[in-house]
This record gives C-alpha cells, structure tokens and sequence, in this order.
C-alpha cells in the first residue's frame, strides 16, 4: 500500500520499506513519536504572539514530525519537522501514515505500560511517575496527587499541563504560567492518554481511545 504524496515509503500485511532504510517490521516498533509543528521560521512567533510571521505560499503552516523508535534502540525519522515549506498534501500523507502506524502498532506499545502497571502499580512516563495511589513522581519527588481536590490536568495537543492551586499564592501564580508541570505527550502520545484514564478515570471525551475500554 502507498498513500499519496507519500511515494518513498511503501506500507505491507508485516512493515514498511523505504529504499534508504530496508524494511521495517512493525513488531520491531517500540515507541512513535508524533506531534504536529509551526513551520520552523514561525515557532517563535508563533510560541509568543499565536500568529505566524511568514506565511509562504502554497505550504501548509504547519508540518509533522514523526519517528519511529525501534527495539533495537534505533529511531527510524519519517518526518523531522524542521520544514521551512511543505505542500499541504504530503503534510496530510504524513498525518496520514502516523495515524496507520500508530493504530497499527497500538497493542504492542501499550502493552509495556500496562505490564509496567500491573507489575509495580505505577508506570513511567519520561522522567514522570504514575503510580496506583494517584501520586505523581518526578525523580522521586512527589509532585501531586490525582485525588487532591484542587489538583488539576489540562490536555494540549501535544502536552499535559499539571497544577496544584489551593492557596491564593498559587492561584495567582498559576494566572501569570508559573506555575505547574507542563509535560510533552508527542511519545506514544495515545498509550499515555489511555493508561491515565484506566489508572485514574480522567477522560477527554473529544479523544480517540484505541484500548477499546469504555469509560468507566
């Protein structure tokens, strides 16, 4: 299978082939990086005032990175992200590709963190720590708790945003971005999502869960 505007890379019943790097099994695929970027000249801008200062024509304005972290510890780019320009059409093929790999590959890279769980009641998430009793560890420094009243998650696109605000320091704090963790999901960005919400109940309901549960 090819997907248009996507000729280099050739999709199979068993992984993909691109000339430059053979054949890719999708069993050997560990983890998948995904996140859609402001074209590189426009992420300051874009980060600071919410528009972009160059538009060019006949480009998207934005583009995907993509990557595929293998077994064998190998990171495999599809995509870099680091586009000054690029055609609408092969910005979508590449959405479009991650959208079948991360689909495809679902059970195998979610089965780490489920394992992980139900071995050690917690799972690791970058240098985060989630565990059973809902605490919230970064290098073993207790962050948060889930159950706290006044603790509270925000979904990005691509990032969780974790706050505490319970005095009025800290809510006058958190007005002006000082306060909290703010945590990047492009890595396996749908495993995460899912294995919070069958840790702890907490669901986006404009999410696409590929776990199959219902919220509970």
């Amino acid at each position: 299978m090819k997907i248009p505007d996507l000729p280099e890379v050739v999709f199979t019943a068993t992984g993909l082939v691109r000339d430059d790097i053979g054949s890719i099994n999708y069993d050997s695929i560990a983890a998948i990086t995904f996140k859609t970027l402001p074209l590189l000249q426009n992420r300051i801008s874009r980060a600071f005032f919410g528009f972009d200062r160059i538009i060019v024509f006949g480009s998207s304005n934005w583009t995907p990175r993509l990557a595929l972290h293998l077994v064998d510890e190998r990171t495999i780019w599809l995509s870099r992200g680091r586009d000054l320009a690029i055609p609408s059409a092969r910005a979508e093929a590449l959405c479009a590709a991650a959208e079948f790999l991360l689909e495809r590959t679902f059970d195998r890279r979610f089965a780490k963190y489920r394992e992980q769980f139900e071995a050690e009641d917690r799972f690791f998430y970058g240098r985060y720590c989630f565990c059973r009793n809902g605490d919230i560890l970064k290098r073993d420094r207790r962050l948060y708790n889930v159950h706290d009243t006044h603790f509270y998650i925000l979904l990005g696109p691509f990032h969780v945003h974790l706050e505490h605000k319970a005095t009025l320091f800290e809510r006058l704090r958190a007005t002006v971005g000082q306060l909290g963790h703010t945590i990047d999901i492009g890595r396996d960005r749908d495993c995460f999502l899912s294995k919070y919400r069958l840790a702890y109940g907490t669901y986006w309901p404009d999410e696409h869960y590929r776990d199959g549960a219902w919220r509970s």
